[in-house]
């Protein structure tokens, strides 16, 4: 686990604490869930200065939306698998499998592992290791709404110059059922414009509805 995360802890019952899940928690010793409610305030202190530093361009409600997924439930856990937590956490009886440990549990536990390495060794290291989970997928988010702005802004210069509603369609999709890939064009009055293309039918249609406001000059 220590090695995994390139953090040494200087006591050890903090990063035994931090694994032991409720469902294993016994006389002798205590569950994880007070170090996780530490870790989940400092995880949205360490995210939020972030962004703060990363965006300063972007307003409070969008810096705020961006947040709110990087530290759900859904991506705690896919962070937690990228490390292969599951090996190490403690569960009860109740639990056959380790891999099959529920979603929110990894996602508990890796919180209070934040907490356990601030009581250890202080913000600077836990902001290290945060940046380090996280910088990828708030990447991602950020650049996914970017995207999600192109339908946007699109549907908003037809509306407002033309009184019309852009009409996406799929013209051809190809390549296997695993990795398809979609093209699609968006029809605006009597013309056409894209086609677009994507792994998913929406990032077809940002992609056309790009196309179509570089065309309209609305882009830089």
């Amino acid at each position: 686990m220590e090695n995994t995360l390139n953090y040494e802890f200087r006591d050890k019952l903090l990063l035994e604490q931090a694994l032991r899940h409720s469902s294993a928690k016994s006389d002798n010793a205590g569950s994880n869930e007070r170090l996780e409610f530490l870790g989940d305030s400092l995880l949205g202190m360490v995210i939020s200065e972030m962004l703060y530093r990363q965006f300063p361009e972007m307003q409070e409600g969008d810096l705020s939306l961006i947040k709110s997924e990087v530290v759900s439930r859904l991506v705690l856990a896919q962070e937690a698998k990228k490390i292969e937590l599951h090996q190490w956490i403690q569960v009860g009886k109740g639990f056959k499998e380790k891999a099959n440990v529920p979603d929110s549990i990894l996602a508990n536990v890796l919180e209070a592992l934040f907490g356990a390495i601030y009581l250890d060794g202080g913000l600077e290291p836990l902001k290290i290791i945060i940046i380090r989970l996280f910088s990828d997928k708030i990447a991602e988010i950020v650049a996914r709404e970017h995207e999600v702005n192109y339908k946007a802004a699109l549907q908003h210069y037809t509306q407002k110059e033309l009184g019309l509603m852009p009409v996406y369609q799929v013209v051809k999709e190809t390549g296997p059922r695993h990795e398809p890939v979609f093209t699609v064009t968006v029809r605006i009055e009597d013309k056409e414009y894209g086609p677009g293309k994507g792994k998913t039918k929406k990032e077809a249609e940002q992609s056309a509805a790009l196309i179509a406001l570089q065309e309209f000059g609305k882009t830089n």
